[in-house]
């Protein structure tokens, strides 16, 4: 199962253009070790803490046939480390409970981790995995709370404020949201550090979206990108793009994608260019 939910993972690579058209872009790939866990996972929490990569969590079906036994969520966490020219991976600890789907970004110290779920909870909980060098694992430090529980969103970090966007309340489609929020990292110290409660995201709620930092030519921008909602006849996988510009707190409408791409990861490249991937 490794090598179906991880190495033979296809990329698909799409550019949305957000200020001008470049030519044709190739990205080298390298193989890094697989992960631990033999049957590896789905929607662990994920980033960097300096030169270390962080995995945290997750979910499968572990087992054969694939996809026919139990759904199983995951504690442990997992610190990619390298050694000269190679990669290792290291045990970094458990989380406090197993957990995944929720939502990460990176900051200088640490991997902020915002909700997810298990087979019995939706989590409100934000907290910060640190890589502590002397004791050699990671460490929890605690951040406000969620404004409510969520799973299947999306967050980036754009000019030190930390923007969750939509996710579901609750396990079914049908519960995805609107939501945006924003935690500024620069009252971290400060009585009123906690997370805003922004006017909800146009368009239809959205869950297992791509959120991205980009500029726009402008002004530094927040995209938030395809994902699903629950129609009246099933899933609806969203094709539009959203664009959040917080200097002006205006929110445009961008060019739909050719096609949906839910379930991904967006990352902002160059000077106007995102790639999603997968």
């Amino acid at each position: 199962m490794q090598s179906r939910l991880m190495r033979k993972l296809f990329i698909n690579m799409l550019l949305v253009l957000c200020a001008c058209s470049a030519g044709a872009i190739e990205l080298e790939w390298q193989e890094l070790p697989p992960l631990p866990n033999p049957d590896g996972v789905a929607g662990p929490f994920v980033g960097t803490h300096g030169d270390m990569l962080i995995v945290a969590g997750g979910a499968n079906f572990p087992g054969e046939p694939l996809w026919e036994t139990d759904k199983v969520w995951h504690d442990a966490v997992y610190v990619l480390k390298k050694n000269g020219n190679d990669f290792a991976w290291k045990e970094g600890g458990k989380l406090s409970a197993p957990m995944a789907y929720g939502a990460t970004v990176s900051l200088p110290d640490g991997v902020l981790c915002m909700g997810g779920n298990n087979s019995s909870e939706i989590f409100d909980d934000a907290f910060l995995m640190q890589w502590d060098f002397q004791k050699q694992q990671v460490i929890r430090v605690d951040f406000p709370d969620l404004p409510e529980p969520c799973v299947y969103g999306s967050a980036v970090l754009l000019d030190n404020v930390v923007y969750l966007t939509g996710g579901q309340r609750e396990a079914g489609l049908e519960s995805a949201t609107n939501n945006f929020w924003a935690l500024d990292l620069s009252k971290r110290n400060a009585d009123a550090f906690g997370w805003e409660v922004f006017e909800p995201i146009p368009g239809p709620p959205r869950a297992f979206h791509i959120a991205a930092a980009q500029h726009d030519g402008f002004n530094n921008a927040l995209y938030v990108i395809s994902g699903r909602c629950q129609g009246e006849d099933g899933p609806v996988f969203l094709r539009d793009t959203w664009r959040y510009v917080p200097s002006l707190k205006t929110w445009r409408a961008c060019a739909d994608l050719p096609r949906a791409m839910a379930a991904g990861t967006g990352m902002g490249w160059g000077q106007s260019h995102i790639f999603l991937l997968s």
